[in-house]
């Protein structure tokens, strides 16, 4: 069977790695606050979660950070241990309990996201704004483009 031609600009892939590989440093930045405050990477990918979805149960945070039941509710132990969540009866479902992030969880979530923030302005600071806004608008409709 014949393979199909790629729909994509000829050295499309090749650039968008590249912009990938020049930005990603900055926006790794993050993740040295990730370190600072003692997490792990599964923990903050579960605040990230919650600070972006709103309360989860374990299982669904279980899918979030690849791990198995019983070490994602360790987990969920340890950030409560810390303050960063609460477990609470669901307000949907009072059969289940919900994670939920705190106002100390809120604020880890918005100490990381302004690092990253940084970082990638950082990264972009000789890009004239002109450019950027082209970008962006490209971007943009990219993403409605995709699928959800």
């Amino acid at each position: 069977m014949p393979r199909k031609k790629s729909a994509l600009p000829k050295g499309f892939f090749d650039r968008v790695a590249k912009l990938r590989q020049r930005i990603s440093a900055g926006i790794q930045q993050g993740f040295g606050v990730v370190r600072d405050l003692d997490m792990t990477l599964a923990q903050a990918l579960a605040l990230f979660h919650l600070g972006e979805s709103g309360p989860a149960s374990v299982s669904e945070l279980m899918a979030v950070v690849g791990r198995s039941q019983s070490s994602t509710s360790a987990l969920v132990d340890q950030l409560e241990a810390r303050g960063f969540v609460v477990r609470e009866v669901s307000a949907t479902d009072g059969r289940r309990r919900d994670v939920c992030l705190t106002e100390a969880g809120r604020k880890v979530v918005d100490q990381v996201e302004a690092a990253r923030r940084e970082g990638l302005e950082r990264a972009l600071e000789g890009v004239p704004a002109e450019v950027l806004a082209r970008y962006d608008a490209a971007l943009a409709e990219l993403l409605d483009a995709l699928p959800p």
